[in-house]
């Protein structure tokens, strides 16, 4: 069953032990646009309670956004400013995801053998100059557990929620084609997810609404 507003609020103030959800907080939310159109699941409200961590004072206006927020944050974007990344390190490994999250999806992949993701990375590192090698950068990518997971025992490489794969799907079309983005059976379930989060990421959607309607 969904959860309730209140579970939702509970969730977020136990994963955030240094935040405690005060009333000004609550309202915040409750004003929010995105609490009417978020799914009321566990996941949804461990993801906004991430972002809330991070910065409470920032919460997020739609789905697409809070995902955004929390994709950057898992895989490390917020990291710069610490020196934890580099700034060259954060664009290179969120393409190289969005590529393999566009490989996964186009061959409806549930997984896929380690060796074919280092492959994938080879073949880009290639086309450029001055990067770390496949290897380095798979052991980065790897430690970011909250997006992918890593089975040794089959070698195999997976993302944690399909859900983020549509987002870096949307992400890559986003980067490639900017607003013209091909469509692509938009409206076939499989797809949904590509679609929607590619609407939010162009914002500016009107003519893409109209190619859809």
């Amino acid at each position: 069953l969904p959860l309730t507003m209140e579970q939702i609020y509970k969730v977020i103030q136990q994963k955030c032990s240094n935040l405690g959800i005060s009333e000004r907080l609550r309202q915040d939310l409750g004003r929010s646009t995105l609490l009417r159109a978020l799914p009321r699941t566990p996941m949804s409200a461990l993801l906004l309670a991430r972002v809330l961590s991070a910065d409470s004072k920032e919460i997020p206006q739609t789905l697409p956004e809070l995902y955004s927020k929390y994709i950057e944050l898992a895989l490390g974007r917020w990291d710069i400013g610490k020196g934890l990344m580099t700034e060259r390190e954060y664009p290179v490994i969120i393409l190289l995801l969005s590529k393999i999250a566009k490989y996964m999806l186009d061959n409806q992949l549930f997984e896929m053998a380690i060796s074919e993701v280092i492959s994938i990375f080879e073949d880009y590192i290639k086309t450029r100059k001055d990067l770390p090698n496949a290897n380095e950068i798979f052991k980065k990518i790897s430690q970011r557990s909250e997006i992918v997971y890593i089975n040794s025992s089959r070698n195999t490489f997976s993302f944690k929620h399909k859900s983020f794969a549509e987002y870096l799907l949307a992400f890559y079309q986003k980067e490639q084609y900017g607003k013209a983005s091909p469509l692509h059976n938009p409206f076939e379930g499989y797809w949904l997810g590509v679609e929607y989060f590619y609407l939010g990421l162009i914002q500016d959607a009107g003519s893409r609404i109209d190619d859809l309607s």
